[in-house]
């Protein structure tokens, strides 16, 4: 059998010229010194003599060779096959007996030991027979290819014959005989027009080879018409050249302009609007698919003279408003962002840029830079109007809070009737600075003097009156004024508000059904105080409304009277009605359970023998409504329900017993059955995940006496199930049962513990948000935000805990530490109020100057993030639409795109912004050069450049090191106490020599040795492929771990990945050669085995 027998899809791609030319670099072998060169001679001569008699076959035969010669041609090429793949063989066999000896030891040979030449002896010498074996493989492939080489010949001469004869037979038909000359000359002329196609696209290939052959098959000295046929040859020997000369000229054609026709439609993508741009790059892409086609005349329709001047005229057109815009963008549009970082205030700043960042948006996506011109300069007019604005309310708002926060430390310093009027006052001055805060934000400057001069004048009167407030006598001048005016409308709303409280809290109690002995006498009791109130309160609203101050005296002390009781039935209904509510939890659990107990009862299989026993539905009908109402959160229904199914439970068993003995005397007393299925009840009882993180050892405990009774209830035998029944079924439904109901009481309480634990921890954070930074702010004019407050960030810290779940124990620890923070903060509020504790005060500025930075910090790597996705999705649309694009690898670099949003959206904004700028690299360098990343064919012809490809990304990044290493020190020069050598020993220790040490350059070269070599044939080839599938992965395991090293290990992502200031100094890492090596190896080494 052939060593490397090609398969017919291997032959369609090998020609006779590439045969012999195989032929020709074998010979090299059998040069060498046990083989004579004449068989090198012989070799030649023969694979000469093959070429030469397959191409006066082809002459002959026009290209319509007979089965015979075929088989011939097909015999010749799967020799030169075989001696390829010997040749290679020969290589991979040479060199590795050239590493043998280049790894044998270098000392005398008289000083080794008999096993040390034995050790290298042996292998060598076994390298050099194969060799031999493999010269002397050629040696007969030789023998062999001379013999192809005379039947060939013997073909020749006998088609030499045929044609002679077939002249003859047209002896003394001159004219006929020039017509079928002439006919073979033109068919020769056809058949290198038919080759000539072989180098362009395949369709057009295909046609033209089906044209010709009806007279490829045609014998011309037979036929009658040959005369008419050779006319029809003509004509389309006449068609095809003139389409072969439009094929050579489109392709000079395209080829001239394509360069400057590429640079254009990138020009083109970025300044034309999407519907002037489409023609023209529909028109480009279709030229450059058809040139990959090698379509030629289509390639060169497409891209040529005219589209290049085209496509320089509309990018004329537009490149003075394109250039325009670009200046405004870069210039003018930072230059009005700098005027507005004058506004301090959110929603002024964001009417200002609205207009600005709209015009911006569309005019970027529409590229339609006249119109986004012409707007930009009214958004700038309508931005800087809002600037106007601003400078016009900012001082004002200032002034207005100044005057409140002057107004509330005046009324703070008076008492009594003094303060009571003031804090009237206070009250409307605050609701007025409420209103003037809702429309402060208006859009110009006119809007903005009106909106002043309407509050100014109220400010003012308002502030007035409250320094009134300052002079008794001017405070008795008011009080008299009530007085005298004997004003009933003053006592309406605190005893309507009164009223309504009460009756709520009355409601609230009497809706929990909660009813023992004397509740009822109770309600009834607050209702009479309410009702009472209610009448004095009608009298006095009819009173004020009828304007009626006759018994001014009688209303005012009936209000005091009522007033009160009211706060007694208020404080007494709100006491009872927490007390029922906290019972209604363990009330309810306890229902559950005896419903649980009485659903197992009435689930026995025997009942079912006991159907004629109505009780059995109706008690199932019944309990199906119980646990409906069992959701009421009322206790009174709670614990009649509860008493029903106790009752009920009771009733079953009695029935149960009844209808047993009754109907079956004779069945045993021990239901195993049974007890495992309380047995599961139980563990799934206890199956609650708060329950085994919250009391960890008491559930740990029971659920061990559960597994003791289950391993128990399995040993038992038929001999001791009767015996141990009793002692089973006491300790499950009595201690394990009673265990289980204690320690789900136990959560409950705990679990009630921590709401009141969350609601402390919630109340010091409200209490520091406001009495605290109140307090702050009025005293020493601070302002700070709440949660930059370490106590606040501490009870914050302590809510979480608590909300997590945690034991009783740490619980306990956490009510101390928030009974510690809550004393802190009183201390904490009195300072504030005397004008000390600075400490706190600079902690909490130190807390929000961190945040800020974290937060600017964050932002940019956000703006970056973002910008890069701008640039990476147009890139990405066009790469998609370019067919010469390698697309696996554009797949690829799409997906670290995808993840960088995943990243993005769970808030890991440096690492979304890693990967989103290493795939606009990916895609940027996808772009230069479509075909980069090649994969493999089954042939393997690629995986010799793998190699190459890793080692240079390798010496690439750290050749760059290098630079990025003088570009650091250069930037160390003038500081003091650092020299040279400290930055380059650093730098090598910590980075270069680290990188070096973990990137191996050999580290997939013995993989790719074997992965690149031919297969042999017959049995041993499922062995061969089957060891270079084993290589084949753990080349692709320790790609996995380079890659995850590169991408994700700190050392390289921080060099590679991270910004690099020093890259304008000539400090750039070179990492993207690298990454794409690793992109290239995984696509191939993924194909190199079938």
């Amino acid at each position: 059998m052939s060593v490397g027998t090609p398969t017919p899809e291997d032959k369609k791609q090998v020609t006779v010229a590439t045969a012999y030319k195989w032929c020709v670099e074998a010979r090299k072998i059998l040069a060498m010194k046990i083989v004579g060169t004449g068989d090198r001679s012989k070799l030649k001569n023969a694979a000469t003599l093959g070429k030469d008699k397959l191409e006066k076959l082809e002459q002959l035969t026009f290209g319509d060779l007979t089965p015979e010669m075929q088989d011939l041609q097909d015999r010749y090429v799967n020799l030169a096959w075989d001696m390829q793949v010997i040749s290679k063989e020969y290589a991979a066999q040479e060199l590795f007996l050239k590493e043998l000896k280049e790894r044998q030891p270098t000392i005398a040979i008289k000083q080794q030991t008999k096993e040390e030449k034995k050790l290298w002896e042996a292998p060598i010498k076994q390298a050099e027979a194969h060799l031999e074996k493999l010269r002397e493989k050629m040696k007969l492939q030789t023998v062999e290819l001379e013999n192809v080489g005379q039947e060939l010949s013997t073909e020749v001469d006998k088609k030499e014959l045929e044609r002679k004869r077939s002249k003859e037979s047209l002896k003394g038909k001159k004219v006929e005989l020039k017509i079928c000359e002439d006919a073979e000359a033109l068919l020769a002329k056809g058949m290198e027009l038919v080759k000539s196609f072989g180098n362009y696209d395949a369709d057009t290939a295909k046609i033209i080879t089906e044209a010709y052959l009806p007279f490829k098959k045609l014998d011309w000295y037979a036929a009658s018409d040959r005369a008419a046929q050779k006319e029809k040859l003509a004509e389309l020997n006449a068609k095809w050249t003139l389409t072969k000369n439009a094929y050579d000229k489109g392709e000079g054609i395209y080829n001239k302009h394509k360069k400057d026709a590429r640079a254009l439609i990138v020009s083109i993508e970025e300044m034309l609007p999407e519907t002037d741009r489409r023609d023209l790059i529909n028109a480009y892409y279709t030229g450059q698919d058809a040139a990959l086609r090698l379509q030629w005349n289509v390639a060169g329709a497409q891209v040529n003279e005219l589209f290049v001047a085209e496509l320089r005229k509309r990018l004329a057109s537009v490149e003075s408003n394109y250039r325009g815009w670009q200046e405004l963008r870069t210039n003018q549009y930072n230059k009005i962002k700098t005027e507005l970082a004058a506004i301090t205030d959110g929603p002024f700043m964001n009417m200002a840029l609205a207009k600005l960042a709209d015009v911006i948006a569309t005019t970027e996506r529409t590229k339609d830079y006249a119109t986004g011109i012409s707007q930009f300069d009214e958004a700038q007019t309508e931005a800087r109007e809002v600037l106007k604005a601003f400078n016009i309310i900012n001082p004002k708002a200032a002034e207005f809070l100044a005057a409140k926060e002057e107004v509330q430390r005046i009324v703070d310093g008076l008492a009594g009737q003094n303060q009571s009027f003031a804090l009237t006052f206070r009250d409307d001055f605050n609701k007025l600075y409420e209103e003037f805060l809702k429309a402060k934000n208006v859009a110009t400057s006119g809007e903005a003097n009106s909106l002043i001069s309407t509050f100014e004048g109220k400010f003012t009167d308002l502030k007035n009156k409250v320094l009134d407030c300052q002079d008794d006598l001017k405070v008795a001048g008011m009080q008299k004024d009530i007085d005298d005016s004997e004003d009933l409308s003053k006592f309406v709303k605190p005893l309507a508000a009164k009223i309504k409280a009460a009756a709520d809290a009355v409601f609230t109690y009497q809706g929990l059904d909660f009813d023992p002995v004397g509740d009822k006498a109770l309600i009834n009791g607050w209702n009479v105080k309410v009702n009472e109130a209610r009448a004095v309160l009608q009298l006095i609203q009819d009173a004020v409304v009828e304007n009626d101050s006759s018994m001014y005296a009688t209303h005012k002390q009936n209000y005091l009277d009522k007033s009160a009781p009211l706060d007694d039935v208020i404080n007494d209904a709100t006491t009872r009605a927490t007390t029922a509510t906290n019972a209604v939890p363990n009330e309810r659990l306890t229902l559950e359970n005896n419903i649980k107990a009485l659903q197992k009862l009435l689930k026995v299989e025997r009942w079912l023998t006991f159907r004629e026993a109505t009780w059995h539905i109706d008690a199932s009908e019944e309990l199906k409504k119980i646990e409906l109402n069992a959701k009421a959160d009322s206790v009174g229904v709670l614990r009649d329900l509860n008493a029903r199914v106790i009752e009920m439970t009771r009733e079953a068993e009695e029935a149960f017993k009844y209808y047993s003995d009754r109907i079956n005397p004779r069945a045993p007393k021990t239901d195993y059955g049974k007890l495992k299925d309380l047995l599961s009840a139980l563990f799934k009882a206890i199956n609650v995940k708060e329950l085994k993180k919250t009391l960890t050892q008491e559930h740990g405990k029971l659920l061990e006496r559960l597994t003791e009774a289950k391993d128990g209830i399995s040993k038992d035998g038929p001999g001791t199930m009767s015996k141990n029944y009793t002692k089973w079924e006491t300790l499950i439904t009595g201690e394990l049962t009673t265990a289980k109901n204690e320690l789900l009481a136990l959560l409950d309480k705990i679990k009630s513990q921590r709401s009141l634990l969350v609601k402390k921890a919630e109340k010091i954070m409200a209490d520091v948000a406001g009495e605290y930074c109140t307090t702050l702010l009025r005293v020493s004019n601070e302002t700070i935000s709440a949660t930059n407050v370490p106590i606040y960030q501490q009870a914050k810290d302590l809510l979480q805990q608590i909300s997590a779940g945690e034991s009783e124990e740490a619980l306990k620890i956490a009510d101390k530490q928030l009974i510690a923070l809550a004393e802190e903060l009183q201390f904490a509020i009195e300072d504030a109020a005397q004008g000390t504790g600075n400490e706190l005060l600079d902690e909490s500025k130190k807390n929000a100057k961190k945040e800020k930075e974290k937060f600017d910090a964050e932002q940019k790597l956000k703006g970056e993030y973002d910008d890069t996705k701008l640039l990476y999705g147009p890139l990405k649309e066009k790469l998609k639409k370019s067919s010469g694009i390698d697309k696996t690898e554009l797949s690829r670099i799409d997906s670290l795109a995808k993840e960088a949003a995943k990243m993005y959206k769970k808030k890991d904004i440096a690492g979304a912004r890693r990967s989103m700028v290493l795939a606009y690299q990916l895609a940027l360098q996808l772009d230069k050069d479509p075909l980069a990343s090649q994969t493999t064919d089954r042939g393997k012809k690629h995986l010799k450049e793998l190699n190459p490809r890793w080692t240079n990304g390798i010496k690439t990044l750290l050749d760059s090191l290098g630079g990025l290493e003088k570009a650091i020190e250069k930037s160390a020069d003038g500081t003091p106490d650092v020299t040279p050598a400290d930055i380059t020993r650093t730098f090598n220790t910590k980075v270069t020599t680290r990188m070096k040490d973990q990137l191996d350059p050999a580290a997939f070269q013995q993989e790719l040795l074997v992965l690149a070599s031919d297969s042999p044939g017959g049995k041993k080839k499922e062995a061969d492929l089957a060891k270079k599938r084993k290589l084949r992965e753990q080349a692709l395991a320790k790609l996995r771990r380079y890659r995850d090293m590169v991408q994700k290990g700190p050392l390289f992502r921080s060099v590679i990945m991270e910004n690099n200031p020093w890259s304008r100094d000539g400090g750039s890492v070179l990492g993207l050669p690298l990454l794409r090596a690793i992109n290239d190896l995984d696509l191939n080494l993924q194909r190199a085995v079938e």
